[in-house]
């Protein structure tokens, strides 16, 4: 991979160039994504506290512009360091000291975009919804006795299965961005979502395979043993109706494909992005579950932020309210000395690794120890949260009775005044993914043929 491709300025439509004239295209990707509604909806999705009543604390827009800074910051500091390195000729005249750090500005504030609500959380309630009724309908094909009536359609195509038993919010994001999105241009609307750079698109593909890949992998895992609780769900790049994009599109022009292996490589940058999101949200978990009273001070194991939180008791600094801080603040100061040797240490280790990330052999994670230490504890925390919060709990329920209840307003005639009005803003937004997965739902390049039918709603 070069870093002439992989900054690469084409979009999916090439003919929707500029929007206002301006010399770089990713001050307009900015601009876009900002502007767009979906990413305006982030503000009423949780990051770790759900339905929260103290405005301070983090939701998935706050967040999103939390990693969007941090990206930048390392983008800004990469470039420097490779620019007065042994690798100095790859990169000039690729303009990367302005168009990395402006790529991981936008890629920050799009990598959440496509989560649903209740976080991860509610990722797995949606391919858990699926998985169970696909199950019944599996069940009931088997027999000639009535089909269950919880069964609310049948899917043909394996794939497209898959992409359902596996929701992901990446992949939902890149659908957001290339097809679902709305981006104007020259007073029309684009036919390829946000219309975003393939570079700052190619980003946001954090696990480059596809759900069919995935399912083999599941499929290995059974056959090796492993129970149904055990198999992982999720973690893919994109969706079938994606593909073709992905491949065609975005991978040629970043220059991610790998030829001779029939492959998607992981970007470079979405290394770079993957660090700025762990920073940004292990650090104000930690902050925001400090605030709220329900992470455990002593729980991190660190003596100079202890050593600080004892001072805030220490009779010298009664008469000295004017310099003191409190808890909060105290955790605060100290998550920002992280933050800033996190960077540090990530653009250092990028730089170490940096032929075996270019070449695609790289798989580890950049984030240094501090940051990791962090994760565990904001994950056992959410955990522990989980098991003793009854409306995080409930959130499960609620998942699948919108799911369940939306695909039933679908299928009935018998409908309230309500009922009926959404049932027109359901079939709006179908005849819209009808129209933007014309091509794909009717058309298999391997078969080459038409692939007609593959939803059926009973």
């Amino acid at each position: 991979m070069t870093w002439e491709k992989l900054l690469s300025e084409q979009r999916p439509n090439p003919s929707e160039n500029s929007k206002f004239d301006i010399d770089n295209p990713f001050e307009e990707d900015y601009y876009t994504i900002i502007n767009s509604s979906y990413f305006r909806r982030l503000k009423d999705k949780t990051q770790i506290f759900t339905m929260d009543n103290n405005d301070s604390i983090r939701n998935r827009l706050t967040h999103s512009l939390e990693v969007s800074s941090i990206g930048e910051i390392i983008g800004i500091k990469l470039s420097k360091k490779l620019l007065n390195s042994e690798y100095k000729d790859e990169v000039v005249g690729c303009d990367i000291e302005k168009n990395l750090p402006m790529i991981l500005r936008c890629a920050g504030l799009l990598h959440d975009i496509g989560n649903p609500p209740f976080g991860h959380q509610g990722e797995e309630y949606i391919r858990s919804f699926f998985r169970n009724n696909f199950k019944r309908e599996d069940k009931a094909d088997s027999k000639e006795d009535k089909v269950d009536s919880n069964i609310f359609y049948k899917i043909k195509d394996e794939q497209l299965r898959a992409d359902l038993e596996n929701f992901e919010g990446n992949a939902q994001g890149l659908r957001i961005a290339t097809k679902l999105g709305k981006s104007f241009f020259d007073g029309h609307k684009s036919h390829y979502g946000l219309n975003l750079t393939c570079a700052v698109l190619s980003c946001i593909i954090k696990y480059p395979i596809s759900s069919l890949e995935k399912h083999k992998q599941q499929e290995d895992e059974r056959k090796a043993g492993k129970k149904e609780d055990e198999i992982k769900y999720g973690k893919i790049g994109f969706y079938f109706t994606e593909q073709r994009i992905v491949n065609k599109v975005i991978a040629k022009n970043v220059g991610t494909f790998d030829t001779e292996n029939n492959k998607i490589l992981k970007n470079p940058i979405m290394f770079l992005l993957e660090a700025a999101d762990d920073i940004a949200y292990a650090t104000a978990d930690f902050e925001d579950g400090v605030r709220k009273d329900k992470i455990d001070k002593y729980r991190l194991n660190n003596k100079e932020l202890n050593a600080e939180i004892e001072k805030l008791n220490s009779p010298e600094n009664e008469n000295e309210l004017e310099y003191s801080m409190d808890l909060t603040e105290v955790v605060q100061a100290h998550m920002q000395k992280i933050r800033k040797d996190a960077i540090d240490k990530v653009v250092d280790k990028f730089f170490d690794n940096y032929e075996k990330i270019m070449t695609g052999e790289y798989e580890d994670e950049l984030v240094p120890d501090d940051i990791k230490n962090l994760k565990n504890i904001c994950e056992t925390f959410y955990h522990d949260r989980d098991l003793k919060n009854n409306a995080i709990l409930d959130s499960e329920k609620r998942i699948h009775g919108i799911l369940k209840y939306l695909i039933e307003v679908l299928r009935t005639d018998k409908l309230t005044l309500s009922q009926f009005v959404i049932k027109m803003e359901l079939k709006q937004y179908i005849d819209k993914v009808k129209s933007v997965d014309k091509y794909e739902l009717e058309w298999d390049n391997d078969k080459k043929k038409i692939r007609g039918g593959v939803i059926e709603l009973n």
